[in-house]
C-alpha cells in the first residue's frame, strides 16, 4: 500500500509573555495556525500544544530543558520530504 506522508510543519513563537501577549494568547495564536496547517496537509508539530502549562507541572525541567527538546526536534525535520518551520508573529520576542 502506497501512503503520503505529511509534511512536518514546525510552529515557532512566543510561548511566555512578552510585552505585547500572554502566555495563553501565544497559545492560542500557535493553536489557530496549527489548525490551519493540519487542514492544509501539514503535519503540525506545536510545542504550545505538545506541552501546554508543563511549566507548572514538571519538577526541575527548566527553560532550557524545553528549548534543548525543541532543538532536537527541529534537527530530525528534513527539508527534503517538505519539513518546514513557521515563525508566528512576534517570534523574536521570544526568550
Amino acid at each position: 500500500m502506497d501512503r503520503k506522508t505529511r509534511p512536518i510543519l514546525y510552529i515557532s513563537g512566543p510561548y511566555s509573555p512578552t510585552q505585547f501577549s500572554s502566555t495563553e494568547e501565544n497559545i492560542c495564536v500557535a493553536r489557530i495556525h496549527a489548525v490551519r496547517a493540519w487542514e492544509r496537509g501539514w503535519a503540525a508539530f506545536t510545542p504550545h500544544l505538545n506541552t501546554q502549562g508543563f511549566e507548572h507541572l514538571c519538577q526541575g525541567v527548566e527553560h532550557g530543558d524545553w528549548l534543548e527538546g525543541d532543538l532536537t526536534i527541529i534537527q530530525r525535520m528534513d527539508p527534503e520530504q517538505g519539513d518546514a518551520m513557521l515563525m508566528l508573529p512576534f517570534w523574536t520576542l521570544s526568550p
